[in-house]
């Protein structure tokens, strides 16, 4: 059996675009994630804007949301 080196394993730092690119891809998945609500069957959702009470509901099931903005 072949040992390797410690150079060879060595961590090398990422480069800062990877980096860029992950945190931008962790935000949008977050964003994307607080898009949609689940609201239990035999419930009935409250929508929220900036935190106050709107003039519609949600019925139970899968509803979209805007991200950030409601409660």
């Amino acid at each position: 059996m072949r040992e390797k080196s410690l150079e060879s394993l060595e961590f090398r730092g990422m480069e800062p675009r990877t980096i860029g690119l992950i945190v931008a891809l962790l935000v949008l998945c977050s964003v994307l994630w607080g898009t949609f609500v689940i609201v239990p069957a035999g419930s009935r959702g409250v929508v929220l804007w900036w935190g106050s009470v709107e003039n519609r509901i949600m019925n139970e099931g899968l509803s979209f949301k805007v991200p950030l903005a409601g409660g």
